[in-house]
């Protein structure tokens, strides 16, 4: 219903009842304007924006994801409505934040609303966030609490109607510097146009990776999630009691900072990590700037192997006692000195003793234990249906008198059109984009004045 909706706006639009047309040409660039083109080109443009536009955006766009509460979903941060002069130390960044931000406020809107309700600001896409609940139209991005371009309520639903506060923030929420456009620890704002380093998700945090940051990794088909050092230390009490037959562990070097020595847990549990001769050729590895891209799909529940299958020393839910015998670090090492990448169904090898159990409730880490697929929106049946066709049928849509407006109007630009083409034929002059621009301004001015 979304294309319908825009063919509506259209069928406005030339019929004098729209300004969204005006707004467009007034902000297309001047070598836009003037540059030749054939209409068999423009009509050929538009197909390829069009088609481009329904492989970005192919899913419905028309529902905030906000009563679904806190879900695995694609994430998007407005920099326009973020913008908050006010509030300088709330977000304070130690690099640059984008031109022309001194201040920014964290949030997050989901993926219908950064299409229905900030198409025309600046969105980046965060790509997909655990736990997270769609932060549009709630206070922070309300144009009251900031000096920001905040929208001030989401376009796509009444919270009030759905017994939502919007005085309050998401309190579950979990955010960081992707929010300014940051990624990775090296703090660099991620520009896909330049960007060449493939980056990796670590799964606790979420937070993006340049492999060259890393250093050496596993080959993809080697392991499953990568978990960063900052996380394995933050959630040290995990991984202390995490079976060994889960994991590879990358030792950092401490003068570069970067993984120097890739480990199989299973060979070197008992090795000296500082002289780890022998264990390193026994691992596939990959330098930074090879291809990186290791699944993010969790196996089914329904494809894990049977409770008798399972390693004899792994506890049971429940159970009092951590499994002390399957460490999988030697205790000398330091958890901030380690990068974890985890093999397939790792997640069925976590500790599930009480102390553990309790631990994950607590900190909201109870996708560990589930299937968490993506959320996904509904895919649009009209993606692949050209603008102009769905005008045309819109016209059937409407009342017996609009419609016929509407093909009033459709014959009456056909005719103005040609009129104001026909000298440029005579002459043998090229149309530009700036002319038809100036068609339909004067045509709109004309409108106006006969009002």
């Amino acid at each position: 219903m979304q294309l319908k909706a825009r063919a509506r706006n259209f069928v406005m639009s030339i019929t004098g009842k729209s300004d969204s047309a005006n707004e467009s040409h007034q902000n297309e660039e001047p070598e836009t304007k003037n540059r030749a083109m054939t209409a068999v080109d423009y009509l050929l443009q538009e197909a390829e924006l069009e088609q481009k536009a329904a492989q970005a955006l192919p899913g419905k766009f028309d529902k905030c994801t906000f009563t679904k509460g806190y879900i695995h979903q694609p994430v998007y941060a407005c920099l326009t409505c973020s913008n908050d002069i006010k509030n300088k130390e709330l977000a304070q960044h130690s690099n640059s934040i984008p031109v022309g931000k001194d201040g920014m406020i964290l949030a997050g809107i989901c993926y219908s609303c950064s299409i229905s309700c900030h198409s025309s600001h600046d969105v980046i896409e965060l790509f997909s966030k655990k736990n997270f609940r769609c932060d549009c139209g709630i206070k922070i991005l309300r144009p009251e609490s900031s000096e920001g371009s905040g929208m001030g309520k989401c376009e796509l639903m009444d919270r009030a109607k759905e017994n939502q506060s919007m005085d309050t923030a998401n309190e579950n929420n979990k955010y960081n510097h992707n929010f300014w456009g940051y990624y990775c620890r090296c703090d660099t704002f991620y520009d896909p146009e330049t960007e060449e380093s493939e980056m990796i998700q670590c799964f606790f945090c979420q937070d993006w990776y340049h492999d060259r940051c890393i250093g050496k990794m596993p080959r993809e088909e080697s392991f499953d999630s990568y978990i960063c050092r900052e996380c394995i230390n933050r959630h040290s009490i995990l991984f202390k009691h995490l079976s060994k037959d889960a994991v590879f562990y990358g030792i950092v070097d401490q003068n570069t900072n970067k993984v120097d020595v890739i480990v199989d847990a299973t060979m070197s549990i008992n090795s000296d990590v500082n002289d780890p001769s022998g264990t390193e050729q026994n691992v596939p590895m990959v330098e930074h700037g090879a291809q990186i891209n290791p699944p993010n799909s969790k196996r089914k529940l329904d494809e894990m192997p049977d409770e008798s299958d399972k390693d004899s020393k792994k506890t049971k839910a429940g159970s009092a006692i951590p499994n002390e015998s399957t460490h999988l670090l030697p205790e000398k090492l330091d958890f901030s000195r380690v990068d974890i990448f985890m093999k397939k169904a790792w997640e069925e090898c976590v500790c599930k003793c009480q102390g553990c159990m309790e631990y994950i409730k607590q900190h909201n880490l109870d996708y560990i234990l589930k299937d968490d697929p993506v959320y996904e929106p509904e895919v649009d049946p009209e993606k692949d249906i050209p603008l102009y066709d769905v005008a045309m049928e819109c016209l059937d849509t409407y009342d017996r008198s609009m419609a016929s407006m509407g093909a009033i109007a459709l014959r009456e630009l056909g005719d103005d059109l040609k009129s104001f083409l026909r000298p440029f034929a005579a002459e043998g002059k090229v149309v530009t984009p700036g002319d038809i621009m100036s068609f339909f301004d004067e045509r709109r001015r004309s409108k106006t004045a006969d009002q």
